[in-house]
């Protein structure tokens, strides 16, 4: 069986720094994120083995769990964005903070701003990152990647639209024309990453020549399941799946050729045991 290696391959940009900055902090105190930090059971629990707890989110509200951190601790708003009214709340609570919104995340907030109250969103309902846009921006108009549906559709002059970064896209494409259908012709302001774009562009070109897709990563990442959704797409077989321990359940014995990706909340040291293991002779019948 052939392995193809779909680079890049790892944490992205915005997953590195938000772990940096919270591995800084918790050099010397605990720190407590606001949800998961990134969207991934192993980087949470090497996190926690570190020093940053994790309080999980119950719902897309995050303003319950400033009551559960401890009174005078730090906190840490996670790489997907928050209501900015958290902030000031946190302070009235007597805790401090610190903010490892993703650059990419947060260009899209502060451009969603400018136009507030003439913008469109497209996005996962529920989804960390949509949930922050939305909570800031007051959007106009809100389609559901998800569902495929318009969730709501306010009466008003819309300038243009904004999607999540993790999209891909078709599915913006269909939130472009559902938004259309309502408001007339509108142009796409910004959308997907640039780390995003470039993965979702590998695995199709991989997708060419292997009949089966591996992506590495959890099932609460957003953009881990984007790629898995690129192969059903395709009519390939595709396994979404977290590590090397699940990844070897898999029979893989009929298949020619493997495509093996990761989503942007898998280390690179995973997917490269990953890796080693799919060019071994371990996956032989």
């Amino acid at each position: 069986m052939k392995t193809i290696l779909v680079q890049p391959y790892g944490y992205c940009f915005g997953v590195r720094r938000a772990q940096r900055i919270a591995l800084e902090a918790a050099k010397t105190e605990p720190v407590y994120c606001l949800g998961s930090l990134v969207h991934n059971e192993l980087a949470i629990r090497e996190l926690a083995a570190q020093g940053v707890r994790t309080i999980q989110e119950n719902g897309p509200d995050l303003a319950p769990l400033l009551e559960l951190a401890p009174k005078g601790s730090l906190i840490l708003f996670s790489a997907h964005g928050h209501d900015k009214a958290l902030e000031s709340q946190a302070h009235d609570l007597g805790l401090r903070y610190l903010d490892a919104t993703c650059p990419y995340v947060q260009a899209n907030i502060e451009f969603g701003l400018r136009w507030k109250g003439s913008i469109a969103y497209i996005g996962t309902k529920g989804h960390a990152e949509a949930e922050a846009f939305c909570r800031n921006v007051h959007p106009l108009a809100f389609f559901d990647a998800k569902s495929g549906e318009l969730v709501y559709a306010h009466e008003g002059s819309l300038q243009g639209v904004i999607a999540q970064t993790t999209l891909d896209t078709e599915d913006i494409d269909l939130g472009l024309k559902a938004i259309e259908e309502k408001y007339g012709p509108v142009r796409l302001l910004a959308g997907r990453c640039p780390a995003t774009e470039q993965r979702q562009a590998a695995v199709e070109a991989a997708l060419q020549v292997a009949d089966c897709l591996i992506v590495l990563g959890s099932k609460t990442s957003s953009n881990s399941r984007r790629l898995l959704t690129l192969a059903k797409k395709k009519g390939k077989a595709g396994y979404l799946v977290l590590d090397l321990a699940e990844l070897r359940r898999l029979d893989l014995s009929s298949f020619s050729t493997v495509a093996l990706c990761s989503g942007a909340s898998t280390s690179n040291e995973e997917v490269e045991r990953c890796y080693a293991y799919l060019s071994s002779d371990s996956t032989r019948p």
